[in-house]
C-alpha cells in the first residue's frame, strides 16, 4: 500500500511539474504580437448618407458662424491608443434627377471649419485640403473625440459660377497603421 501511494504521489508530482514547466516555457518564448488591438469607431448622425449643400448663396464668414454644424464622434474601442485620419469626400448625386458631376461645386468655391471638442482646429478654403484629410491624430483608449464640421460658399466665390450647383460630402474615418505613417 505504501508503494502504491508513493508511486501515485510521484506520478502526480511529475505531471504537475511538467505542466508548470510547459506553461512557463510557453509564456517565456511565445510572443503574441496581435494582442494589442486598435479599434476606432465613428458615430455619424446621418448613417453615412452624406451632407447636401444645395441652393446656398455666398455668405460672409460672420454669417457662416450662425450655420449649423454637421456633428460626428470618433471613439477608441480598442485596448491601445490609435492613430486615425478624418477624411472629407465628395459624393456625386446620381440618384437625384437632373444632377450631374458638372453641377458639383468646386472646392475652390467652398470654405470649411472643423471643431474638435468645441475648439476650432481648422478653418480654411477647401482647396487647401490635401488627400481629403481634414484632421489626423492619436486617440487614447476609451476616449471620444466630438467633431463639428460646416461647409459653405464664401462671398469670395460670388464672382464664380456657383448658381444652380450643389456640393455633397461624406465624412470617413481611416485608421493609420504604423506602416502607413
Amino acid at each position: 500500500m505504501k508503494k502504491t501511494a508513493v508511486i501515485l504521489l510521484s506520478s502526480t508530482a511529475i505531471i504537475v511539474f511538467t505542466v508548470v514547466v510547459a506553461i512557463l516555457c510557453f509564456r517565456l518564448y511565445y510572443h503574441h504580437d496581435n494582442s494589442d488591438v486598435g479599434n476606432v469607431e465613428i458615430v455619424i448622425g446621418d448613417k453615412g448618407k452624406g451632407v447636401d449643400i444645395e441652393q446656398l448663396l455666398p455668405i460672409s464668414d460672420e454669417e457662416a458662424k450662425k450655420m449649423n454644424y454637421y456633428k460626428f464622434d470618433v471613439k477608441n474601442n480598442g485596448n491601445i491608443d490609435s492613430r486615425y485620419q478624418v477624411l472629407i469626400e465628395e459624393v456625386e448625386l446620381r440618384d437625384k434627377k437632373g444632377y450631374r458631376k458638372s453641377e458639383l461645386l468646386s472646392r475652390n468655391q467652398l470654405r470649411y471649419e472643423l471643431k474638435l471638442d468645441g475648439k476650432v482646429i481648422a478653418s480654411d478654403d477647401m482647396s487647401e485640403i490635401k488627400n481629403n484629410i481634414i484632421d489626423e491624430r492619436i486617440i487614447p483608449v476609451s476616449k471620444t473625440n466630438k467633431y463639428q464640421l460646416k461647409v459653405w460658399i464664401p462671398q469670395s466665390a460670388n464672382n464664380t459660377n456657383w448658381r444652380g450647383k450643389y456640393y455633397r460630402y461624406k465624412v470617413n474615418i481611416q485608421a493609420v497603421s504604423e506602416e502607413n505613417k
